[in-house]
């Protein structure tokens, strides 16, 4: 089942070329994070909210992908009973199923987040939250993934697609992220401490990289 919406833009990169825009961007986020951390002392608590909203970007664009992908596989979807015969109510039933969990499981992280960033602003002598360097690095983050999002798109022409896998990396890629911050931030506190930044920071760079070249390998099919 597929449907054929208006084709992506295309890379700016040449067919064959091993330059690689939306790594590097991600590379350079990750970096900036990293100095920033360490140059305002920060801890694990503070990692969490950039790190947070990079998860809601990824998500922002994980939809994009499914509005826009030329060829998308459903499989047997069924609604109310009934097979799905046409390719855009697949598609709008796929991109809001999409919204609505990965929607409700931000909010529910979020109310979370809010919760643990006040007990630990509470339990250790800090200036509180630093909201404008949290969204200077969701920017840089935006940035990253919009790069990779234009990639995407560019390979999906032509190919299908199928709508489960798309819905699915997000989560693979976040989860593992997202489990090891928490586990550290409850270990660890409110407290800034460089070894535990630079741990952290060097296990999510490698995650990142990781993520970023499966996901390309398993689109080139």
């Amino acid at each position: 089942m597929t449907g054929h919406p208006t084709p992506p833009p295309s890379t700016s990169a040449p067919a064959g070329s091993r330059y690689d825009p939306g790594l590097l961007a991600i590379l350079l986020g990750n970096a900036l994070t990293l100095v920033v951390a360490l140059w305002q002392r920060w801890s694990m608590l503070d990692l969490l909210w950039p790190f947070f909203f990079q998860s809601l970007i990824i998500g922002w664009y994980a939809r994009r992908r499914l509005l826009l992908a030329p060829l998308l596989t459903v499989g047997n979807l069924r609604i109310n009973g009934r097979q799905v015969t046409d390719p855009e109510q697949a598609r709008r039933f796929f991109r809001w199923f999409f919204v609505a969990h990965y929607g409700l499981f931000h909010l529910a992280y979020a109310v979370f987040l809010l919760l643990m960033t006040a007990r630990g602003s509470a339990n250790a002598d800090t200036d509180g939250p630093h909201w404008p360097l949290y969204l200077l690095l969701s920017l840089a983050f935006w940035w990253a993934h919009r790069l990779s999002h234009r990639e995407h798109l560019a390979r999906d022409t032509g190919r299908p697609r199928s709508a489960s896998l798309l819905m699915i990396m997000p989560y693979l890629r976040i989860l593992p992220m997202h489990i090891t911050i928490i586990a550290m931030a409850e270990r660890h506190g409110g407290q800034h401490e460089a070894g535990i930044v630079l741990l952290f920071m060097g296990l999510k760079t490698v995650a990142d990289v990781g993520a970023h070249v499966i996901e390309h390998r398993l689109l080139r099919r």
